[in-house]
């Protein structure tokens, strides 16, 4: 992974010790920090209803396995094209090759990440588009029994989920096999699933949305998710903490010592709230699946102690190491 590169835009923000006890009503500065006043523009919208436009004509040509190959073709041109970011890829990814590695298989992985990547992207803005039979073919749990015994507790989930894959489209797809979920995302980032998940909501009104979170250091609204037994996903793996206050704690990853966020896992422990982590694995003709492990912590036990958050996110690290060995073309940038 690329230790340098700027933290996801999918990470929450660590809170501060005074800000994370019990919970109050939120105020109104806390709201608007919490949920960003900036809409989609009608240029964007435009060029988003464009480009659905394009791509839904060529769904209904060459229908949705000639849509991927297309994609990956797409793709393949792109990894030709663009230098710079082959090279950065190609560098995220040489964490965990090691030095005999040919450079043939380094410079596959790199190809295939960006054929993996255009394919995530060409289905998010197709999916909804698709028959709910077919839709419902694309998706898979694995483990889908440590989720739902998680669940059955009532009192939320924490899916500590890393930059191994894309994690937007499996929210879209667990919230049409009608689990309640809930992400995080930065105010910097771009429209396009502000936009998708209103054309999500269009066509399917009876699927409980994704509930969108934004980076602050507000910690009430997640309480509140634990406390309506939500999904909630968020990504601790950041290579530049964006704020001293933020607390983290030391792990180790492919032998470097990393500072990892804390904050979203001391609260899911506080309101015990099942912790789990969770890998978005892509395959073949758009299919995606969703592994969950854990759970990483006796949610009952309400244990907080240094020792024990320095295992859960050790294992927590561990699990990283080992699933971007297994599929380096889905390292993301962190």
């Amino acid at each position: 992974m690329d230790w340098n590169a700027s933290h996801r835009t999918t990470i929450f923000c660590a809170m501060t010790e005074q800000t994370m006890q019990a919970p109050a009503p939120a105020t109104p500065a806390e709201s608007a920090a919490a949920h960003p006043q900036s809409e989609v523009t009608k240029w964007e919208a435009f060029s988003f209803a464009s480009m659905r436009l394009f791509l839904g004509g060529l769904l209904r040509i060459v229908g949705l396995g000639g849509l991927y190959h297309l994609s990956r073709g797409f793709g393949g041109l792109e990894y030709l094209i663009d230098y710079k970011r082959r090279r950065r890829v190609g560098k995220m990814q040489s964490i965990v090759f090691d030095e005999s590695t040919p450079k043939r298989v380094r410079r596959k992985w790199v190809c295939e990440n960006f054929m993996r990547l255009r394919c995530d992207k060409v289905f998010y803005l197709i999916f909804d588009k698709l028959p709910k039979e077919r839709l419902a073919d694309c998706f898979e749990i694995v483990n889908r029994d440590i989720l739902d015994a998680a669940l059955a507790r009532g009192k939320g989930v924490y899916a500590m989920t890393s930059h191994i894959g894309s994690g937007h489209v499996i929210g879209m797809l667990m919230s049409f096999m009608g689990y309640r979920v809930s992400g995080v995302r930065s105010p910097k980032e771009g429209n396009i699933r502000r936009y998708m998940q209103s054309k999500w909501a269009e066509k399917y009104p009876d699927h409980p949305p994704i509930t969108l979170l934004y980076t602050g250091h507000f910690p009430r609204p997640i309480y509140r998710l634990f406390k309506d037994n939500f999904i909630l996903g968020s990504s601790s793996d950041v290579s530049k903490i964006p704020d001293e206050k933020m607390r983290t704690i030391p792990v180790k990853l492919f032998g470097h010592e990393l500072e990892f966020l804390l904050g979203p896992l001391l609260i899911a422990i506080r309101c015990k709230a099942a912790v789990l982590q969770s890998f978005t694995l892509s395959s073949p003709g758009f299919k995606y699946r969703v592994e969950f492990l854990g759970p990483l912590t006796d949610p009952d036990s309400g244990d907080e102690s240094p020792e024990l958050l320095g295992k859960v996110m050790q294992q927590y690290a561990d699990n990283i190491a080992e699933y971007a060995r297994r599929y380096p073309d889905h390292i993301t940038k962190r």
